[in-house]
C-alpha cells in the first residue's frame, strides 16, 4: 500500500516531503493494524475468552478510532 501511494502521488507530482509522508503513513497503519491483529486473539486466547466473538470488533475499533 506504501508503494502504491508513493506511486500515486508521484504521478500527480506531489512534493517530495508530501510523497514520504504518505508512504511512511500508510506502512506504519498497515504494520500496526497488523500487530493489534495478531496480538489481541494471542491475548484473549490466554484469558480464555474466544478470540472470534471478539476481535474483529476490537480490532475494527483500534484501527479506525
Amino acid at each position: 500500500m506504501a508503494a502504491a501511494g508513493l506511486l500515486r502521488a508521484w504521478t500527480l507530482g506531489v512534493g517530495a516531503q508530501v510523497m514520504l509522508t504518505v508512504s511512511i503513513s500508510l506502512a506504519v497503519i498497515v504494520v500496526g493494524a497488523a500487530l493489534i491483529a495478531w496480538v489481541i486473539p494471542l491475548v484473549l486466547k490466554r484469558l480464555r475468552v474466544d478470540p472470534a466473538v471478539v476481535s474483529a470488533p476490537r480490532i475494527a475499533t483500534l484501527v479506525d478510532g
